[in-house]
């Protein structure tokens, strides 16, 4: 019995030293294991930022195009820079980067200035491009496909000798805004022109929010036109209001708050119109009010799309005013329109059971499901 113990006693430290021993070697080993999993990524994050800068060279007629991405969205990062490399390179960028004039594809021509190696002085592979930039031009787009997160500068020469740089952030299969070329030279009609242009396609056909808003107040108002002349009249005001005041001012909301407040707009004038029969309806006061106030909100996101554009900020007040007289005439096209089909439903029971109803019932549909998706609760749901 003694015996045991002593042996008990004398191996017990022995087995505790080992399994410390043990520890002590495994923990170094599993954090190298850890720092190894993890070294490709880290490393592939620190090769390349992929950023792509446009210079549109009116007096050249040319566009000039430098392009700094990851390495490893081709090939190994140990793999040594060869003809074939330059080869997959350049049939990486065929196939995942387009350049848009006027909704035309330009064609582009790619040349490898530098593949990145470890140690070099380049972030990433070095890519040029040049391509034709025909005088009649006005509009460019870059699309980007293939890559983890590309930033677009597009640096346009301003008529003070120096260049203003908009960047956009793109993801994986994403537009930049709408680039106008013509704005730095182009007259003040031309580009008066140019914004009253933009700001109608903002509403017809690309600002299926704003339709829907117009729309809910024609539908609340159906034979009522005074009341629809009323309530488009307080939202242009409201709109344009903080149309202006962002941009002279230079003041913004981020998007991810204003997106899902146009949303919410929406999906409240489409149930307040449901409710319009009811004694819970909203007084005429009361809903001017709101009308009033979601232009408020409205003018927000009509000040973000404008921010996007590139132009000469001296044209500022010109491209304010006619931007908004571009969205303006597209509100417009959309009363219009809907003033055309409601026109020929002359029972106003019909008129009633088969388009307000159901019209309403749809755009507070609408709005509810682009509020959960531009909130980021659309997964969540279903949506």
């Amino acid at each position: 019995m003694l015996q045991c113990d002593s042996v008990h006693d004398v191996r017990r430290p022995w087995l505790r030293g080992w399994w410390s021993r043990r520890l002590w070697v495994r923990r170094p080993w599993a954090a190298l294991l850890l720092l190894l999993s993890w070294a490709p990524l880290v490393q592939a994050h620190d090769l390349a930022i992929d950023q792509l800068v446009l210079w549109p060279d009116r007096t050249m007629h040319e566009l000039r195009g430098e392009l700094t991405f990851d390495p490893e969205l081709t090939r190994s990062k140990d793999e040594l820079p060869s003809p074939r490399a330059q080869q997959r390179v350049l049939q990486f960028l065929a196939a995942n980067l387009r350049i848009t004039l006027d909704g035309r594809e330009l064609p582009v021509q790619y040349e490898v200035r530098e593949l990145w190696v470890r140690g070099g002085a380049t972030l990433g592979d070095l890519v040029v491009f040049t391509a034709a930039l025909p005088e009649s031009a006005r509009e460019l787009r870059v699309f980007a496909e293939g890559f983890r997160a590309l930033v677009v500068s597009d640096e346009v020469p301003s008529e003070r000798s120096r260049s203003e740089a908009t960047s956009w952030l793109l993801g994986p299969a994403e537009w930049t805004p709408v680039v106008p070329l013509g704005v730095g030279g182009a007259s003040p009609a031309g580009l008066a022109g140019h914004f009253i242009r933009l700001g109608f396609e903002h509403i017809l056909p690309q600002g299926v929010d704003h339709m829907l808003f117009v729309a809910g107040i024609v539908l609340g108002n159906v034979r009522r036109y005074r009341r629809v002349l009323l309530s488009l009249t307080l939202f242009t005001l409201a709109h344009t209001l903080t149309l202006a005041l962002s941009n002279l001012l230079a003041v913004r909301m981020p998007a991810q708050l204003v997106e899902p407040l146009i949303a919410l707009s929406i999906c409240f004038l489409g149930v307040d119109n449901l409710r319009q029969r009811s004694s819970m309806a909203s007084s005429e006061v009361g809903r001017q009010l709101l009308v009033f106030c979601f232009g408020l909100v409205h003018g927000l996101g009509f000040a973000n799309a404008l921010s996007e554009l590139a132009f000469d900020r001296e044209h500022l007040l010109l491209a304010l005013f006619s931007f908004n007289v571009g969205v303006e005439l597209g509100q417009l096209a959309v009363v219009v329109l809907l003033a055309l089909v409601l026109y020929w439903i002359v029972d106003p029971r019909a008129l009633r059971r088969y388009v307000t109803f159901p019209g309403s019932v749809a755009i507070a549909a609408s709005g509810l499901f682009l509020m959960l998706e531009r909130s980021g609760l659309g997964p969540l749901v279903g949506v």
